[in-house]
């Protein structure tokens, strides 16, 4: 049951993010032509975060409420007492009360009643159409379990082997030179020395940064000459100063739990591939034509040592063909770009807004509203049938037997009276 929960929680809390992600995804190419990277970085951000926390907020009255068709109307007409008639349903004729009285008591009668409308063909047959609802339910819910489990286990599986691998044929960089200017980054970008270690390996094909609890430079040779090797250390150092392998982590869990929407890899996608744009804009902050155009060299010379690897939890100088279009239009643009917290604040305004219009909104499987439903969930009249009906059954009983009652005293008033 609990499950079952977690993942309807997690289903709306998607469909209603997705609602933002289509947006973004209309609005991609106006965001990267006028706003700088970070921007869009945290916009993407705060949408994992969103997507993270299987919170589903909801008010006490509902705005908005949406029914779904069922055939419930027959039962909901008769709920009161349904194999009874018209007339028993409201008021029981004085002439009987004192016979009802005498012979069964009116809680037996109702109670009666009530089991007998349980044992009807209707009332068994929409039974087991809740339980077939329930089972698929449950059903639906632990495939998608099963599919976020699988996910994690082959990415980090796949991280943990790529890793190994990489630091069995690695070695401490040899050449002194090399090791001086890794040193002298080191302290011009303020990292601390002891948190960081830079290496050769030949298993891996292109300079990355990876793990972010002993994070590793990776370098797939020593053949750099000074300008190449500056401008990897430093591209990889501002992702470990970003914490960027922290925030790739986030990403990861986020895909996994929502393994089942494709605007959520999209979002993904887009959210990785707007960290290492970030990073390429700290690099040639301020710098000349000239310098971005051999940053951009110097990431054509990387992607000619092989494909890049599909690694959870790590960063890489270049990247796939695609991606590289838009991040050396990027670089080589020197246009100074607009701060965008206008549309970091519009998407934090659009989230609020869907989050309230789940919040205000009631999905109930039936014709008539359920009062007693809470908006922001999906509710079933039908798997409430018995309950509803037995509730209002009971909350009956009071009321015709306090009616009962005063015909019981009325009619002993009028005896009394003609005796007399």
């Amino acid at each position: 049951m609990m499950l079952t929960k977690l993942f309807v929680n997690y289903l709306i809390i998607s469909v209603s993010i997705s609602l933002v992600i289509i947006v973004l995804m209309i609005s991609s190419p106006l965001l990267r032509k006028r706003y700088a990277a970070k921007w869009r970085s945290w916009i993407w951000m705060v949408l994992a975060i969103c997507l993270l926390l299987p919170f589903n907020f909801s008010f006490e009255k509902s705005l908005i409420s949406i029914q779904l068709p069922s055939g419930l109307e027959a039962f909901k007409k008769d709920s009161v007492l349904p194999n009874a008639s018209p007339s028993e349903q409201t008021t029981i004729p004085a002439s009987q009360s004192t016979t009802i009285a005498t012979t069964q008591p009116m809680t037996e009668r109702l109670n009666e009643q009530m089991n007998q409308s349980m044992t009807t063909p209707e009332a068994k047959q929409e039974t087991e159409t809740v339980s077939q609802t329930f089972s698929l339910i449950k059903l639906i819910s632990f495939a998608w379990c099963v599919g976020a489990i699988v996910f994690w286990l082959y990415h980090f599986i796949g991280y943990y082997l790529f890793k190994r691998q990489a630091l069995r044929w690695s070695s401490p960089i040899v050449n002194k030179h090399m090791e001086e200017i890794v040193i002298q980054l080191v302290e011009e970008m303020k990292v601390k020395a002891s948190s960081i270690s830079v290496l050769t390996s030949a298993k891996v094909p292109n300079p990355m940064l990876i793990g972010f609890n002993k994070p590793y430079i990776f370098l797939p040779h020593e053949n750099y000459n000074d300008e190449q090797l500056e401008f990897i250390l430093r591209h990889e150092l501002i992702h470990h100063k970003r914490h960027d392998i922290i925030y790739k982590l986030l990403l990861i869990i986020v895909n996994g739990i929502h393994w089942f929407n494709p605007f959520v890899w999209f979002m993904v996608r887009e959210a990785n591939h707007e960290i290492e744009i970030c990073c390429d804009d700290m690099v040639v902050q301020k710098q000349s034509l000239i310098y971005r155009k051999e940053y951009c060299r110097a990431i054509l010379s990387a992607m000619q040592n092989g494909n890049v690897p599909n690694t959870a939890l790590s960063t890489n100088f270049s990247g796939r063909k695609y991606e590289m279009k838009q991040r050396f239009m990027n670089v080589l643009s020197v246009k100074k770009k607009r701060n965008g917290i206008v549309p970091f604040c519009t998407v934090l305004l659009l989230i609020g807004a869907i989050t309230i219009l789940s919040a205000c909104t009631n999905i109930v499987n039936g014709q008539s509203n359920n009062a007693t439903s809470k908006p922001g969930n999906i509710s079933s009249q039908s798997s409430n049938r018995e309950e509803n009906a037995s509730k209002g059954n009971e909350d009956d009983i009071p009321g015709l037997l306090t009616k009962e009652t005063a015909k019981l005293k009325d009619q002993n008033l009028l005896t009394n009276t003609t005796q007399q």
